[in-house]
């Protein structure tokens, strides 16, 4: 993970994890795959 951080941090990026005290912060994300995935799958 830390040679991620580097990578990124090389290419001007910031590498975020989701806070500890709040992993309910990362479900949009899962929510946005998860629709992602069906649009991709009705498509295909």
């Amino acid at each position: 993970m830390e040679e991620n951080a580097n990578f990124l941090a090389a290419k001007g990026m910031i590498w975020k994890n989701t806070i500890p005290r709040a992993p309910w912060g990362g479900g949009v994300y899962e929510r946005t795959t998860r629709l992602t995935k069906k649009a991709l799958r009705r498509a295909i």
